[in-house]
């Protein structure tokens, strides 16, 4: 954001921000909203890099849901042999989530301990750096846990749906 882009919006950002972005050297502000376009720039390289793999997870568990609710509902005056495929592919879609949440978990939990590192970042107190950095991890991490939160309705859905067939 530019000077210019500054003073046209100015309650976009508070005051310390304002000058930091004035001298090019705001890295690490997180603003009120948390919405994984607005920190993808200061996204670490592992986070970006799961974030895609994120995105393949859910577009697989989307088209396996949608396929898995298209034959379900062929089921219905079929005989129990033919429910059984289909129960092993949403465990499968359930252990496809648990693994990328337990990634998630390993990953979070190691870039954490680099919100410490603030050795030449600034003049100022390492205490708002640390605090940004933190800021932006939990953002991200609200971001997962949102899309998490959306594949397991989505898998609850399509569990329930199938067991109801029974």
């Amino acid at each position: 954001m530019t000077a210019s882009a500054v003073r046209q919006a100015p309650d976009m950002l508070d005051a310390g921000c304002r000058e930091l972005v004035e001298t090019h050297r705001c890295r690490n502000k997180v603003y009120e909203y948390f919405a994984i376009w607005s920190i993808w720039p200061q996204l670490p390289f592992f986070y970006r890099l799961y974030s895609l793999l994120l995105s393949v997870v859910v577009l697989y568990t989307l088209f396996s849901t949608a396929s898995t609710v298209r034959r379900s509902k062929r089921l219905d005056d079929s005989p129990e042999s033919s429910r059984i495929p289909l129960e092993a592919g949403i465990t499968n879609l359930r252990q496809v989530l648990a693994a990328m949440f337990f990634a998630f978990g390993a990953l979070f939990f190691s870039a954490l301990p680099g919100a410490f590192q603030t050795i030449g970042l600034s003049r100022s107190l390492p205490l708002n750096d640390i605090i940004g950095h933190f800021s932006l991890h939990f953002a991200f991490a609200a971001n997962v846990f949102i899309v998490f939160l959306f594949l397991h309705c989505v898998q609850w859905f399509v569990s329930s749906r199938i067991l109801s067939t029974k």
